[in-house]
């Protein structure tokens, strides 16, 4: 019942994006109406599951619902880190936090962001002054050209973004580590538990 409260909650927060501050008739009709279902059916699924966990739920589902359902349908921001904040959040809910490894966590944070950095500072940001002068000085044409994006420097700036892709991959691959070792926990948890209950 709250996989449902959850959707209407979607529902209904995409469809105020459509009623364009309540100004188009059926989409605000809509909009209401979902609004209106979803509450009616939290408070009928707290009838048997806990506030405690009901409402969680609830903002749950809506709160990636429509993080997604954006991505999608109104084509937001899909980056890497948005998305593994995305994961992050899901996990809270889906493992046992005090069996999280935060030390997994703290290597994705830190190599994530130096890598972020390290691709800035190295290649993008010495690229973009390059490329403005070459723009006055010769023409937007040249600045975009093949004879001035494969020049000596702009290939060497596109190659000092490789340390910070290494760092920024070691991220991704601790966060994976991460992802595992709490699904991992949490399997073995909910085991131990179900072999207590018998």
């Amino acid at each position: 019942m709250d996989l449902f409260t959850g959707l209407f909650e979607c529902g209904w927060a995409i469809g105020l994006k459509y009623t364009d501050g309540f100004t188009k008739l059926t989409p605000s009709v809509l909009t209401i109406g979902a609004m209106a279902i979803s509450i009616w059916l939290l408070s009928i699924t707290m009838k048997t599951i806990p506030v405690g966990t009901a409402y969680p739920v609830w903002t749950g589902i809506g709160a990636v619902g429509v993080a997604i359902l954006g991505m999608v349908l109104f084509s937001e921001s899909r980056e890497l880190l948005r998305i593994l904040c995305l994961l992050l959040y899901c996990l809270r809910g889906l493992t046992d936090i005090t069996q999280w490894n935060q030390r997994y966590l703290k290597v994705s944070f830190w190599s994530l962001n130096i890598g972020l950095a390290m691709m800035t500072f190295l290649s993008l940001l010495p690229q973009g002054p390059l490329q403005t002068y070459a723009s006055i000085e010769h023409g937007y044409a040249y600045a975009r050209s093949a004879e001035f994006v494969h020049s000596r420097v702009m290939e060497a700036l596109v190659w000092m973004r490789v340390p910070g892709d290494v760092v920024f991959s070691v991220g991704v691959f601790a966060f994976v580590i991460f992802v595992f070792k709490a699904t991992m926990a949490s399997r073995k948890t909910v085991d131990f538990r179900g072999q207590a209950d018998l």
